[in-house]
């Protein structure tokens, strides 16, 4: 039986984070139940993981895709922010598909989708971006932490 995860990614920055998502569709040990956005822009983050998922293949489109955080729960200022919040992503943002060829995003913020999906206790999160999202739901319902079987991170 495939392990159910959820990839939390800021994705669009540059290749890492859209080869990882590639790498989980063609696993068939892992079955994608979702993905959250996080950090800056997060609403054209979904719009590039949502463009992956068509791009993948009809079978992977309909995949949840949840706007999660754009801040940081950081105490000391991010620099260059400003960067990051302008209505595209510099590198990525004009290969997405337009919105209306793509099944739109989940309408949970990121923190309940994580919430709702990880509630079964059989869903590992996969952080590969700021973990804002996953310590978000922590802090929004902290008895989350005792039906998550691990969490599987890359982080900086």
């Amino acid at each position: 039986m495939a392990q159910k995860i959820i990839l939390d990614t800021d994705i669009g920055d540059d290749i890492d984070d859209a080869l990882a998502l590639g790498l989980i569709l063609g696993c068939p040990e892992l079955e994608l139940v979702g993905v959250t956005t996080v950090f800056a822009n997060v609403v054209a983050r979904a719009r590039q993981a949502r463009t992956v998922l068509k791009v993948a293949g009809e079978k992977f489109a309909s995949i949840p895709v949840s706007v999660g955080c754009g801040g940081s729960m950081a105490s000391r200022p991010l620099h260059n922010i400003k960067d990051y919040l302008a209505d595209a992503l510099p590198n990525q943002d004009s290969t997405c598909l337009p919105e209306s060829e793509l099944h739109p995003a989940d309408k949970r913020h990121g923190i309940d989708f994580l919430l709702e999906e990880l509630a079964p206790g059989d869903v590992i999160p996969v952080t590969i971006g700021a973990m804002t999202n996953l310590a978000s739901a922590f802090v929004k319902d902290w008895r989350i932490t005792r039906r998550i079987p691990k969490i599987v991170c890359m982080a900086a």
